[in-house]
């Protein structure tokens, strides 16, 4: 899209362009497209020449809502509607995670090719499979993994996290399904996706620790809730450039041992069956006893669907995300 003569025009303000910070312009452009045309060799995923994308897919209302989201622009929300409708229904869900990343990839490379990367996203154990989901299971598994190796390393400092509601859940959403582009300018957030084409979901777990390195002094000083949650956000308010700059390189920068990818898979085991597990039978078993009080009932419910707001959607919001228009 970058290559599109009016981009920088139609996504001056684009909602996907708000951390850009001056990174990409008409100048800048032929080098990021030189820079981002070998992250497909990269990545190693393999490119079918012959793709086609699946005309009959339906646009469901929240991919429309979300791809007002990412672009203003005629052009762009057509391509990105063109790739999230392939992908959601390729897949058979939709998460918004998708439309961030597509979206970001779109600025580069071509609609066929980024709907296989997302697929590849969503479809390759190396990446981050079910991340994109009405219902997270993989990435609420992975996010208290990160919690866990937290503890591990920094000591209290996630316990107190925890205390105070500050879950890790929540505060990896965006680093994790978001990919990191509503976190990190864009200047950093080229060398994080270089990184994450290529290492996957080892690279996340780097990159969380990396923040944890960066923020883990004011973290352990701030006295509420909302001060934490804007430390791990990045928000502007508490961060800059530099500091976005710093919890990459430091990623970047990390040498882990030859256990780190077996550790992670070790904790995933653990934590399914010992925390997540248990919580999806009891939802499981609470909702097959609502269904049978409300058959007993008669049918009555006081759920109504037209009801459901779709208006603010934050990742991992299960209710919200479902492939059937929201």
């Amino acid at each position: 899209m970058l290559r599109h003569p009016t981009f920088f025009e139609d996504e001056a303000e684009a909602p996907i362009l708000l951390l850009n910070h001056g990174y990409l312009t008409p100048e800048s452009a032929p080098a990021a497209l030189a820079r981002t045309s070998t992250w497909v060799a990269s990545s190693g995923v393999t490119i079918d020449p012959n793709f086609a994308f699946d005309d009959e897919a339906p646009v469901t209302r929240i991919i429309e809502r979300d791809v007002e989201r990412a672009f203003c622009g005629e052009v762009c929300q057509a391509a990105l509607t063109k790739v999230l409708a392939h992908v959601g229904h390729k897949v058979g869900d939709y998460g918004q995670g998708m439309s961030y990343a597509a979206g970001f990839l779109l600025m580069f490379l071509e609609p066929e090719v980024v709907a296989q990367l997302v697929l590849a996203f969503d479809q390759e154990e190396r990446y981050i499979p079910g991340y994109w989901r009405a219902e997270a299971v993989k990435f609420n598994v992975d996010a208290r993994v990160l919690g866990a190796m937290v503890g591990q390393f920094f000591g209290p400092l996630m316990g107190n996290l925890m205390e105070k509601g500050v879950l890790p859940q929540n505060f990896t959403q965006k680093w994790f399904v978001g990919l990191g582009i509503q976190v990190l300018h864009y200047e950093a957030l080229m060398t994080f996706w270089e990184n994450f084409l290529v290492q996957g979901y080892e690279w996340l777990f780097k990159f969380g620790l990396s923040m944890f390195m960066v923020v883990g002094e004011p973290l352990s000083q701030a006295s509420t809730t909302a001060q934490m949650y804007e430390l791990l956000r990045l928000d502007n308010a508490v961060a800059n450039d530099d500091i976005r700059a710093a919890a990459v390189q430091g990623a970047v920068e990390m040498e882990v041992e030859g256990e780190f990818s077996s550790t992670i898979v070790n904790l995933r085991h653990h934590i399914y069956t010992t925390e997540v597990k248990p919580a999806l039978d009891a939802a499981a078993a609470y909702a097959a006893e609502a269904a049978a009080a409300d058959a007993a009932d008669g049918g009555d419910s006081d759920y109504d669907e037209e009801n459901e707001d779709d208006d603010e959607v934050y990742y991992g919001e299960p209710a919200r995300r479902s492939s059937g228009g929201g």
